[in-house]
């Protein structure tokens, strides 16, 4: 299940108060720069000052509070930096992409479980992280009829939980939901297939 209401991160560097928001805007700026969430994470964690620099930029409500250069000069500021902007900035990247990392694998392991298996089922075609965000904007203009500033602003959870409710208010009794299909070819498995399948293809 996607967060939803989620706070913004804030973020004191130098002295400065950096609030962040993981837009839509956002998750489509750095997917093109890093492709899937997982390869961002990835780096995050080996603390790359490039990708820790670009998320914190890219979320920030106000980029000019972002500091210039965003870390100190000299080793030990640069570590101590690393260091306070690991955890935000991979919870930004989850948020990015509409993902609960607690609540949203307990859901995975539910369904692999309860999941037949079928040899009828087509084989899906990947679709890249950017292509999901895309859809995603393309349902809030789209089938929302938000404007597009409103749908870069709001977070990708937020569509996806509307998306959803769409389905679910639609979908025919004792059926499978069945929404718009250039929406669900985009994202409608992205909570339980992103993690794994861009993994494999950042690889």
């Amino acid at each position: 299940m996607s967060r939803l209401a989620i706070e913004n991160q804030r973020i004191t560097l130098d002295a400065t108060l950096v609030e962040c928001r993981p837009t839509l805007r956002a998750a489509i700026r750095l997917g093109r720069l890093y492709g899937a969430p997982s390869a961002m994470l990835r780096s995050i964690a080996e603390g790359s000052i490039t990708v820790l620099s670009d998320v914190i930029r890219e979320c920030a409500i106000n980029r000019a509070s972002v500091p210039d250069p965003l870390f100190e000069a000299g080793r030990a500021g640069i570590y101590r930096n690393i260091a306070a902007l690991q955890a935000p900035a991979a919870q930004l990247v989850y948020d990015l992409a509409g993902f609960d990392p607690l609540n949203d694998l307990e859901e995975e392991a539910d369904e692999e479980e309860n999941e037949e298996p079928s040899d009828d089922a087509p084989a899906s075609k990947p679709v890249t992280f950017v292509e999901r965000m895309t859809n995603l904007f393309g349902f809030a203009t789209g089938i929302l009829r938000w404007t597009p500033e409103e749908a870069f602003d709001a977070t990708p959870s937020e569509i996806i939980a509307a998306y959803r409710f769409r389905e679910r208010s639609y979908a025919p009794k004792k059926d499978e939901p069945k929404g718009d299909t250039a929406i669900r070819v985009g994202f409608a498995d992205l909570q339980d297939k992103f993690v794994g399948k861009d993994a494999a293809n950042a690889a």
